[in-house]
C-alpha cells in the first residue's frame, strides 16, 4: 500500500475520519437548513438513497480501478471531485452556500451581489 508502516496509516486515517465525519454532519445540516420544512423528509430520503443505493456502485467502480493501481484509483476519484465541484460552482445555490458572515467585511457585499444573480 501507500503507507509502509502502521503509524503512518493511523496518522492518516484518524484525521481523515474526523474530517469526513465533520463534513458529513455539516453537509446534511446545510441541506436541511436550506430545505423547506415540508420537503425535509423527501430531501432526507433522496440523500439516504444516494448514500446507500449508490455506495455499491462506487465500490464496484473502485474495485475495477484499483486493478490498475492506487494512483489510477485516487486520480480518477480526485478528477470526479474536481469536475463535480466545477459543475456546481457557477450555480446560484453554490455561490449562496457560504454565509456572508464568514467572509471578510470587504467581500460581504460582493458575495451577496453574486448570490442574488
Amino acid at each position: 500500500g501507500l503507507a509502509h508502516t502502521l503509524a503512518v496509516a493511523i496518522g492518516v486515517a484518524i484525521p481523515t475520519g474526523i474530517a469526513v465525519g465533520y463534513l458529513g454532519v455539516f453537509a446534511v445540516s446545510v441541506l436541511q437548513s436550506r430545505t423547506p420544512v415540508s420537503m425535509q423528509g423527501r430531501m432526507s430520503s433522496l440523500l439516504m438513497f444516494a448514500f446507500f443505493a449508490l455506495d455499491p456502485v462506487s465500490q464496484g467502480l473502485a474495485g475495477v480501478l484499483v486493478g490498475f493501481g492506487p494512483t489510477v484509483l485516487f486520480s480518477t476519484a480526485a478528477g470526479f471531485l474536481v469536475l463535480s465541484g466545477l459543475a456546481v460552482l457557477p450555480t446560484r445555490a453554490a455561490r449562496a452556500a457560504l454565509p456572508p458572515c464568514s467572509l471578510p467585511s470587504h467581500q460581504r457585499n460582493t458575495a451577496n451581489d453574486l448570490a442574488s444573480r
